[in-house]
């Protein structure tokens, strides 16, 4: 029972109906009621009342944004040595204390409640308090060791003093969707009524985050919901609904006008108990979740299923007691790479709330967790952490000491080793002009024979793309568009430890006859233009290093420099934009100087110009070998039989091209079925005296050579054009072009 606390002065009606309210709101655990009515009477009771401060305390306590605020509350009911105080006073205090990494005074109150449960015979009461003794202990030491990692707050455009939490980031870092509470007025901060989770969608324009909106869906706007792991491509997304003590994961699918479809619940993890996290592999075939569900080893466990046939599933799996503890596991996200999984936990060895943890597949095994350490984690929570698929930025909610409010929404850059993947992000075109076009894209790595799953087919709207996959491979990319025959292109990715983005741009289009074969204008073949850029910049670099102005400049030159051999280093958008930044600074802040110098530096700013968005794969096989200032374009030429291609079980049929083009010429091969045998040819020039229409002898062989390739391949169609100069009337010019084109075909022929 409680008991009564005395006043120091003569009690008012008024002020005996609030205290009794108050604690009428504290005993029915309605914290921020009862919180509004004790600071209308404190400065009217007596200071050192313990029970008072007790009540006063612990409704800050439970309070989302003032925890902090108890702490001399608590130390006065301690001081008070009021038999009414329950000695987990002490705990909470020296949690808050902890919590501001004052960790003498955390394990000095610690200790007193060992020693009170010691004295009393409670081994749980103990063992509770040696465990927040070492954790203390552990934060110290992380703290001391602490990480070489940049812990950026995402700020007010995203945070708020509400919780901010569950951030989801696509592949390309481009888009980012998280879950925040309902944003109502500061009032509402300190409301008995528990408002809403939401899910807002942000997105990355010039390297800022955009102000986020609601996430168009229907029932976000009424609801509870949350987000929970955002597929590679961008275009699915898992989402909770429900509340703290059960709800399910839903999906929904990206619309046309940016819109998200209905949710629909998947089954397949789906229980009448609390499924509240997931992540997907790039490949679809495995989910990770956290569930409450019973048969576990403690609290929320993470769970696994994985896919048996197109639309089946296997059982639930509990990853085991490795991963799993007595305490809480939760917000798993499991990489690209599909052996590191990251997790939060209460459990394991942390330095307070929940930590982030990592652990990596060896075969069947999963590795002992390791936490990541001080500064990604903290005396507070912190959770729901992804991290991009380049294994350097990370993003995670945590409610530390330097926020907003509630969880607030943090980023990181690490530089520990990256993980060896390749993105390859690119546009399919078709047309003249070229707009996007409906179509799928199948890789099928010929190494193992099988189709590469971690690849999202374009978006109709825009022809964007977009791969993941791991390096030192050949894969074969098949595009089937809608109104072409399929294509195959042959991708390269050499082997490399770290991290690229690249980028490729690729443009169908009907190739037309003008009557040799067929007698009238019509499609003859189809051809695949490839846009591809790589430049060795180390190689640019050494060249202008040798020019005797180099050591004039080279002040003004060495931050740029210095950028470029990073971006060797790590070459990803944020490394693009900073280059590009810098080139037009350079440019403001040099003037003349600058000017001075603009032809022994051109090369290397045309180089930046054109880095920001061609860089791509096929020309990865350039590296450290190649230096160039123009854009490589590959044009693969291909006829209109469809020959099988294998992989697997399945077969698909397919064009492959009769020859490439690039900058020496035509790549020409032999066979259809043997790659190995290639021919190559120049494109065929002729020139003529003003007014003729002879052939000169200079070019019969050239002629004759391409007479032997049409009749090596007799489904080989060419196109001859005409042209004259200027001189004349055009009318008379038209004529001549048309008998120097029939001159053509009638030695061909």
């Amino acid at each position: 029972m409680l008991g009564s606390i005395t006043f120091g002065y003569a009690q008012k009606d008024g002020d005996q109906k609030l205290y009794k309210d108050a604690v009428n709101h504290f005993e029915k655990a309605e914290y921020m009621d009862a919180l509004k009515l004790f600071k209308r009477i404190q400065d009217k009771t007596i200071k050192n009342d313990g029970y008072f401060c007790y009540m006063f305390g612990m409704c800050y306590f439970n309070s989302d944004l003032e925890k902090v605020k108890s702490i001399p509350y608590f130390e006065k009911a301690i001081d008070s040595q009021d038999k009414r105080v329950p000695q987990e006073t002490l705990l909470y205090v020296g949690e808050m204390h902890h919590f501001l990494h004052r960790f003498a005074k955390a394990k000095m109150y610690f200790g007193k409640y060992k020693d009170d449960a010691q004295n009393a015979g409670d081994e749980t009461r103990k063992k509770n308090a040696e465990d927040l003794i070492a954790m203390t202990d552990r934060a110290e030491n992380m703290i001391y060791d602490s990480l070489s990692v940049a812990i950026k707050n995402l700020g007010l455009v995203v945070n708020s003093p509400w919780a901010e939490h569950s951030p989801v980031i696509s592949a390309d870092e481009r888009i980012l969707i998280f879950t925040a509470t309902e944003r109502q007025s500061v009032q509402d901060l300190y409301s008995k009524q528990a408002l809403d989770d939401r899910i807002y969608i942000s997105y990355r324009k010039d390297s800022v985050w955009t102000i986020p909106s609601l996430l168009r869906f229907d029932g976000n706007e009424d609801g509870n919901f949350g987000s929970v792991g955002l597929y590679p491509d961008g275009q699915k997304l898992m989402i909770y609904k429900g509340n703290k003590k059960s709800g399910s994961i839903y999906l929904c699918i990206s619309q046309p006008d940016s819109s998200w479809s209905d949710p629909e619940k998947i089954s397949h993890i789906s229980s009448k108990f609390w499924e509240g996290s997931a992540s997907i592999t790039p490949d679809e075939n495995t989910i990770y979740f956290s569930s409450n569900r019973p048969g576990g080893y403690g609290g929320k466990d993470i769970y696994k299923v994985e896919r048996t046939g197109f639309d089946t599933w296997s059982k639930p799996i509990n990853l085991g007691p490795m991963i799993n503890t007595p305490e809480d596991e939760d917000s798993p996200f499991i990489h690209p790479d599909q052996k590191t999984l990251y997790f939060s936990s209460k459990g394991h060895d942390g330095m307070g709330g929940f930590d982030i943890f990592k652990t990596k597949r060896l075969n069947i095994e999963w590795t002992v967790p390791v936490n990541l350490g001080f500064p990604i984690n903290s005396t507070g929570d912190d959770i729901y952490f992804v991290m991009s698929a380049d294994g350097q930025n990370g993003y995670f909610a945590s409610n530390r000491t330097d926020g907003f409010g509630d969880l607030d929404l943090y980023s990181l850059r690490m530089p520990s080793e990256s993980i060896p993947l390749t993105m390859i992000r690119g546009k399919i075109l078709a047309g003249d002009p070229a707009v996007a076009v409906k179509a799928k894209i199948k890789v099928v790595d010929r190494e193992t024979n099988k189709q590469v799953k971690y690849v999202y087919n374009p978006n109709p709207k825009t022809g964007k793309y977009l791969m993941i996959f791991p390096p030192g491979k050949n894969y074969d990319m098949i595009i089937e568009a809608e109104g072409y025959t399929p294509h195959l292109i042959n991708i390269y990715v050499p082997q490399q430890t770290y991290f690229y983005e690249l980028y490729q741009e690729i443009h169908l289009s009907d190739i037309r006859g003008d009557g040799l074969a067929t007698g009238n204008d019509t499609i003859i073949g189809e051809q695949v233009s490839v846009r591809n850029t790589f430049y060795d910049i180390r190689q640019v670099v050494s060249d202008s290093s040798r020019s005797p102005q180099f050591n004039t400049y080279q002040k003004e030159y060495e931050p740029l420099l210095t950028l470029i051999e990073k971006l060797i280093q790590e070459t990803d958008s944020s490394g693009l934009s900073k280059l590009e930044m810098t080139v037009e600074n350079m440019v403001e802040d040099t003037g003349s100087v600058f000017n001075a110098v603009e032809t022994q530096y051109s090369p290397l700013i045309s180089l930046l110009d054109q880095i920001i968005e061609t860089t791509d794969s096929i020309a990865l096989r350039n590296i450290d070998r190649i230096t160039s200032n123009d854009a490589l374009q590959n044009e693969y030429y291909y006829g209109q039989d469809l020959v099988p291609y294998y992989f697997g079980d399945d077969t698909l049929y397919t064009t492959s091209p009769f020859y490439t083009y690039d900058r020496d010429g035509m790549l020409v091969r032999d066979s259809v079925g043997n790659p190995e045998i290639n021919h190559r040819l120049k494109r065929i020039t002729l020139y003529y005296p003003s007014g003729e229409v002879a052939i000169s002898k200079v070019y019969h062989q050239d002629l004759t050579n391409l007479v032997a390739l049409l009749k090596a391949h007799p489904n080989f169609a060419i196109r001859v054009d005409g042209y004259t100069d200027e001189v004349g009337k055009d009318k008379d010019n038209m004529i001549l072009s048309k008998r120097r084109s029939d001159m053509v075909k009638q030695f061909l022929i």
